[in-house]
């Protein structure tokens, strides 16, 4: 049997990503916890449907311990293990599978954020972001006649 993983990891060249987040403050990054920070990332990295079969993190750093994540954080990594994994509920009894699946999103995430701020003239970073949200809250949310 498997040992039970204890710590979240993410690919090493994230933390360039979150340093410039921090540094620049970001969605107020700074005063985030890493797991906060990690669970931004994750919903960035799900959210773009992209394909994390073709996601290598070869050199990863810790970033938070798993005794950290809540009810509805381990919730949360059910479900994108779930989705990525076809509707396979049976992901759900590899906690190391379930990990890998939620670390290749998160990584998805830092480098989309790193793209769009690399591409992305100064102060408006925040703002394309608000408009994104905005937007995707009204597909998921509101009843449209």
């Amino acid at each position: 049997m498997a040992a039970i993983p204890d710590r979240i990891y993410i690919d090493i060249r994230d933390w360039d990503v979150i340093n410039q987040l921090e540094r620049e403050n970001y969605f107020n990054f700074s005063n985030k916890t890493r797991k906060d920070q990690f669970m931004f990332a994750l919903a960035i990295g799900v959210n773009s449907d992209l394909n994390i079969n073709s996601v290598n993190i070869e050199k990863r750093r810790e970033i938070f311990l798993t005794k950290d994540l809540s009810e509805n954080d381990k919730a949360i990594f059910y479900a994108v293990a779930i989705k990525s994994s076809n509707g396979d509920l049976n992901i759900i009894n590899d906690l190391n599978e379930v990990y890998k699946i939620v670390q290749k999103y998160a990584h998805i995430g830092f480098q989309i954020l790193y793209n769009r701020i690399k591409n992305t003239a100064y102060g408006s970073f925040e703002k394309i972001f608000e408009v994104e949200m905005a937007e995707l809250y009204n597909e998921l949310f509101l009843i449209k006649n």
